[in-house]
């Protein structure tokens, strides 16, 4: 019996695996995606539970796949590093069609719909959000620098985040 288990996990593995990876960088880096994924399956493993012949295997595994990218994601939210570390390789990496980059192609269409939604923002709203992720000035900095607010940068950045989030979804949907 547990060899028969074996075959089809390895099958459900091999089937979705490298999609999973490829959908789990969507949210996060690629080392990232491989650790979330490879728990998934270590999840997957141990559930005596999960019916691997189930029609709605895919959508289940999709789902965990979204989840602990988010959970991920609001994990490193309040250190900054994860957001910080995306917008500084955005704005330092020359987007090209070579495939022997790092990134593969959806990562670059990221990239790019990303730069376009910060150039889209309005002219003060865009010098802040820049000076706040591409050359990662703290809020305070910014403000004594621009003889603003703390309030007034930390207004700005949130609009500069929103704005790019509503242009990303819409791009997605389309």
């Amino acid at each position: 019996m547990r060899s028969k288990n074996n075959h089809i996990f390895n099958k459900v593995f091999k089937q979705y695996s490298s999609p999973l990876l490829i959908y789990a960088q969507t949210f996060v880096e690629l080392e990232t995606a491989e650790d979330i994924i490879q728990n998934l399956f270590l999840k997957l493993w141990d559930e005596k539970y999960i019916d691997l012949h189930s029609k709605h295997l895919k959508d289940y595994l999709y789902k965990c796949t979204r989840n602990a990218c988010i959970d991920f994601i609001r994990q490193r939210k309040n250190s900054g590093l994860e957001l910080n570390s995306a917008f500084y390789d955005m704005d330092n990496i020359e987007l090209t069609d070579d495939k022997s980059t790092d990134y593969n192609s959806n990562q670059q269409d990221n990239l790019k719909l990303v730069k376009e939604a910060t150039e889209k923002l309005p002219p003060a709203c865009r010098k802040i959000f820049k000076a706040a992720y591409f050359s990662d000035y703290s809020h305070k900095e910014i403000a004594e620098q621009l003889n603003i607010s703390l309030r007034t940068v930390e207004n700005q950045v949130y609009r500069g985040l929103s704005s790019i989030r509503t242009h990303l979804l819409i791009k997605v949907k389309s």
